[in-house]
């Protein structure tokens, strides 16, 4: 019975992602200066389940991963440090709500990584089983969070990882890249989605 009724709470509940196919893109290249690197994303999110979702809120950045284990395990404890604090964040009037079968306003949204954090990733290419001396591997991980009503204190959320990488002559994607200037070459080539 209590499977049921799980069943029936999750077919009305909303469900937001990514709008497919062009819901999120690069809007400004990846660049690196003594700074760290920057770039910029726009999204637009779609509301697809059957009530409205409020106070959503989308989260992203450039990470590098420390490759000592699986690419999905470090990316989901990567998540996991962006997405989890934003089910503790007080909800605001000026939060956005997205209505079933209709779209978010498509937004900018910059993101960024430390000299440090290029420093890190640039001492993890010097050696292990990924060794690419003086190059980073940058991704780009997403969080949408959302709650199905006004008095739940439960969220809902999907994340992404996307890699920022260089699409090559033969149809392969390089994702090492030497970490000077603009890469404006460099496209989001998506990895993997979840929903909690």
């Amino acid at each position: 019975m209590q499977g049921q009724l799980d069943a029936m709470e999750a077919d009305q509940r909303p469900w937001v992602t990514v709008v497919p196919g062009d819901g999120i893109g690069l809007v400004a290249p990846l660049t690196f200066d003594p700074k760290g690197a920057s770039a910029k994303i726009q999204y637009k999110l779609r509301n697809t389940g059957k009530s409205p979702a409020l106070h959503v809120r989308f989260r992203a950045k450039i990470v590098f991963l420390p490759e000592k284990t699986f690419a999905d395990d470090e990316i989901v404890r990567a998540q996991d440090d962006l997405c989890n604090p934003l089910r503790s964040i007080k909800n605001a009037f000026s939060d956005e709500m997205i209505v079933p079968g209709d779209d978010g306003t498509a937004r900018p949204y910059p993101m960024a990584a430390s000299a440090a954090d290029i420093a890190d990733a640039l001492l993890t290419k010097e050696s292990g089983p990924f060794k690419h001396p003086g190059f980073v591997t940058p991704y780009v991980i997403a969080c949408i969070d959302y709650q199905p009503s006004p008095k739940s204190s439960e969220h809902f959320q999907m994340r992404y990882a996307f890699l920022l990488g260089i699409p090559q002559d033969n149809g392969a994607i390089m994702g090492d890249i030497k970490p000077e200037g603009v890469q404006s070459d460099v496209r989001l080539v998506f990895f993997s989605q979840s929903a909690e």
